[in-house]
């Protein structure tokens, strides 16, 4: 009875990772850095962007969910959204859409770092051999935008 309340917590957690999106776009407003400064940078600041995804693993191998940022040329931003069973948690994703986020609004990057974290669902259940099956990865992308041409 208590490892079927964990599978339908597991299912439940998966279907709301589903329809909430596994990858997420944020930016600051632009005066949110006002008085904040960043070595190396002459300039006034941006605005402040975090970019993040996450991916479901089967094995570790097999992508079962993971986080899709997509470039929406019409509205010349980034949208987040899911993908099933395609692995799309890479640095280099972040990076592009960070890099795209910063031409679209006339700007340049400065102070990116990149966080990435992985977790297995081991305790999940009784034994941990079936939340040892699942795993979960995470990247974030966090920069600071500086408008080009900005000076103080």
């Amino acid at each position: 009875m208590k490892s079927r309340s964990y599978m339908a917590a597991g299912f439940a957690a998966a279907a709301l990772a589903l329809a909430s999106g596994c990858a997420s776009v944020e930016i600051s407003s632009p005066n949110a850095l006002d008085g904040v400064a960043v070595k190396g940078v002459d300039g006034r600041l941006g605005s402040h962007v975090v970019v993040e995804t996450d991916g479901y693993y089967f094995l570790w191998t097999v992508p079962l969910v993971s986080g899709d940022l997509r470039w929406d040329e019409r509205k010349k931003s980034i949208k987040g959204g899911t993908r099933l069973f395609c692995d799309m948690v890479d640095v280099a994703s972040l990076q592009n859409a960070v890099q795209k986020i910063a031409e679209s609004r006339n700007c340049d990057i400065a102070d990116l770092s990149f966080v990435d974290s992985d977790t297995t669902f081991a305790g999940l259940s009784d034994t941990g051999v079936i939340g040892a099956l699942f795993g979960n990865s995470h990247i974030t992308a966090s920069a600071v935008l500086v408008p080009r041409g900005a000076s103080k």
